[in-house]
Formats: C-alpha cells, sequence, structure tokens
C-alpha cells in the first residue's frame, strides 16, 4: 500500500470533523497541504481550507477525479445524494472512508 505521503487526500465537506482530521495530518507532517483538497458548499469553509494551503473545489466529482482517497465528512442526511453525484467518477482502486455520524455501509 502506498503511504499517506505519496495519496492526495480529498474531503467532501471541511466541517468541524474534517478540520480536525486534515489539520491533524498536516499537524504531524504526514502529508503536504497541496496533497489534500476540500470540497464545502459553505464558502466560509473552503476559504478556511485554502487559508490552510489545502486546495478547494466546489465540485465532488472534480475532487474524486484528482484524489486517491476520499474522506466523506457530510452530514447524514446528504450522504445519500453525495455518493449518487459522484457514482459515475469513482474509479477501482480508490479508498473511502466516512466519517458520517451514524451512516453505516448498510445504510
Amino acid at each position: 500500500p502506498q503511504s499517506l505521503r505519496e495519496m492526495k487526500l480529498g474531503f467532501i465537506g471541511w466541517g468541524a470533523m474534517a478540520q480536525a482530521v486534515s489539520l491533524g495530518i498536516l499537524s504531524a507532517d504526514l502529508t503536504e497541504s497541496s496533497s489534500m483538497m476540500a470540497t464545502d458548499v459553505v464558502p466560509e469553509s473552503l476559504k478556511g481550507a485554502a487559508r490552510e494551503g489545502l486546495k478547494t473545489s466546489t465540485s465532488n466529482k472534480e475532487m474524486v477525479e484528482w484524489a486517491d482517497m476520499v474522506v466523506m465528512a457530510v452530514k447524514p442526511q446528504v450522504s445519500d445524494r453525495v455518493l449518487e453525484d459522484i457514482r459515475d467518477v469513482w474509479a477501482p482502486g480508490k479508498v473511502m472512508v466516512s466519517i458520517c455520524a451514524g451512516v453505516t455501509i448498510d445504510t
């Protein structure tokens, strides 16, 4: 397996949980901010991500195509819509990590 430093890491949603994870990864020097991208529907969240050096996008599809590993960090009630949105650009070999509260694989 690749190390995190060799991967491009994307965050769908850059709220408190995604910020804690991404900034923790940067703080631990596990990768560079230029190897991370965030998407969010809240413009202020994207501005914050950009201030931390992350790439940003308003397109989940664009981010998924770019990333090797995708962290799903959205509110549970929108996770189905997001998955449907990215379905056609998902590729074998990509890794999805969900930190959506209460959302299981069976959900």
